[in-house]
């Protein structure tokens, strides 16, 4: 039976034994799902590649150089284009199991294999498929730590390793009237009025947080480390620096999908201020982005 989650204010209908099962056995997305099954679905993920569609993919881009490659705990990930369609393959080497998603640019389906995967190439498949289907309307997942505080919300951005995720905790100690939204990859949406939003997802990373909350964007910051505590506004040109290396990199090779969050990231930064902060990691840093941004 087809599954309905409700993400960043979209439904999505999930169809297919596979899929449905995964999302079924998964606790993370309990807090997502919509009871009413016959509601309508604004996107789909259809288990609609069998066998003789996914030969044909291995014949077309078996030896084809991808657009953007990405690997993760043991798995490959390629991105390929075939006039309006983009193509996402995955590959487990020591195990040969393999996935594979197409979605025509524009349309409201993405179309997955009839193959069984593993838990990992699911759920990144999942989260890839989601952001295709919302990259051309305004919402993204944008990889950050986002801490509630007075029912706005601050994002914290910067590489794996920069600290985002001590600087929320540090935020929520010292402040224990705010509370983690998404420690990795909350989808961030411009509504139809111009507002942005910021919705809790089942995409956590290694912390388990998983809310179906939205709250509105108050300030973007982008963290880096640093011998010192200083925090500065940017200007135009250095937020979108600050913001696009977080948007899911594979939507930059493409014209129409480059061209959407290039959009997408001016909507934003028309609405929310964007910060760089400098710091240790210390309770004085969190005090100073507090006191600064908020």
């Amino acid at each position: 039976m087809p599954v309905t989650l409700s993400i960043a204010g979209f439904r999505f209908r999930f169809d297919g034994p596979d899929v449905t099962g995964f999302i079924h056995a998964m606790p993370f997305f309990r807090p997502f799902l919509v009871q009413e099954q016959d509601a309508a679905a604004d996107f789909r993920v259809s288990e609609e590649l069998d066998e003789d569609n996914v030969s044909r993919l291995k014949e077309r881009f078996g030896k084809t150089d991808s657009y953007f490659d990405v690997a993760f705990e043991d798995v490959e990930c390629s991105f390929y284009r075939d006039g309006d369609m983009i193509v996402f393959h995955m590959t487990e080497e020591h195990s040969g199991k393999e996935l594979w998603e197409t979605w025509n640019i524009g349309d409201t389906t993405v179309r997955t294999s009839i193959v069984r995967a593993t838990a990992t190439m699911y759920r990144y498949a999942l989260w890839t498929a989601v952001n295709f289907l919302t990259c051309l309307h305004g919402c993204l997942a944008v990889h950050c730590s986002a801490n509630v505080f007075d029912g706005r919300t601050a994002i914290f951005l910067g590489e794996s390793g920069t600290g985002k995720s001590t600087h929320t905790r540090l935020l929520r100690e010292r402040y224990p009237e705010s509370f983690l939204l998404n420690d990795d990859s909350p989808f961030i949406r411009v509504m139809p009025d111009g507002r942005v939003m910021v919705f809790g997802s089942p995409w956590s990373g290694k912390t388990p947080c998983y809310k179906a909350e939205a709250y509105p964007l108050a300030a973007i910051v982008r963290l880096s480390q640093a011998p010192y505590n200083r925090i500065h506004r940017l200007n135009p040109v250095q937020a979108i620096g600050a913001l696009l290396p977080s948007a899911p990199p594979a939507l930059n090779y493409t014209e129409e999908t480059s061209d959407a969050v290039c959009n997408y990231i001016s909507d934003v930064l028309a609405e929310v201020p964007a910060w760089s902060l400098e710091c240790l990691p210390n309770t004085e840093a969190a005090e100073l982005s507090h006191d600064t941004v908020l």
